[in-house]
């Protein structure tokens, strides 16, 4: 039996257990490769066999997609974090990947917010239709600097034909 809640980050008594929930509750990606460094080296040490740290190295990658995001939709794990976790050869490698899973989750939630505040936007000052209207024309839309310039034009259009001309035209890359 463990007490998770007795484990400290500095505590010498490494085991395979004691790692992996130390790994578990890990909150800045910043400590991954170290944690997972802990963890893999421990299970070495035991001399578990590598077809279990090539398992266990997929289910951590889940893990910290599921945690931290992915880049894909469809994607659940890359092999360049899962060779870096089963290796440790290039620990970097791991909390750079999720660093940059983070920051990609971080835009895509920025991105999604600013859309949906453009639309409330329109809605009062045009209605309904305007609102469901831009909402299509920004439904894939992610650069910031286009959002926003669509925000500006919120001010600027004096109708609601001019807006949607204008944003179609500004979303559809023609200037």
């Amino acid at each position: 039996m463990l007490d998770a809640t007795a484990l400290s980050a500095d505590d010498g008594r490494i085991n395979p257990a004691a790692a992996l929930l130390r790994l578990q509750r890990c909150r800045r990606p910043a400590d991954l490769p170290g944690l997972a460094a802990a963890l893999f080296g421990a299970l070495r040490q035991d001399g578990r066999p590598k077809r279990l740290l090539e398992r266990l190295s997929d289910a951590l990658m889940q893990m910290l997609v599921l945690r931290f995001g992915g880049t894909d939709a469809g994607e659940r794990y890359t092999e360049e974090p899962c060779s870096a976790l089963r290796h440790m050869e290039e620990p970097r490698m791991l909390a750079e990947t999720v660093t940059r899973w983070r920051q990609e989750a971080l835009d895509e939630g920025m991105a999604e917010g600013e859309r949906r505040l453009l639309r409330r936007q329109a809605t009062r000052r045009f209605g309904v239709y305007v609102g469901d209207a831009l909402a299509v024309l920004l439904a894939n839309e992610e650069d910031a600097e286009r959002l926003a310039e669509v925000g500006e034009l919120l001010v600027d259009c004096g109708n609601p034909a001019e807006l949607l001309r204008r944003g179609g035209r500004l979303l559809n890359g023609r200037s």
